[in-house]
């Protein structure tokens, strides 16, 4: 029982976790960017004054 599960795990481990860190890596990433990029974008015109504030 333990050599089973012993082999079975280490192939669950290593066809899983890559594609989803991977995938979720680049994900995460992006939306941090995305959303790193609009909060400045959006305080930078805030304090220019181009942004109304009743939006």
């Amino acid at each position: 029982m333990g050599h089973a599960s012993a082999a079975h795990a280490p192939q669950v481990e290593s066809t899983e976790p890559p594609v989803l860190s991977a995938g979720a890596g680049v994900v995460i990433g992006a939306v941090f960017m995305a959303l790193y990029l609009t909060l400045l974008v959006y305080l930078f015109a805030a304090s220019a004054g181009s942004v109304p504030a009743a939006h």
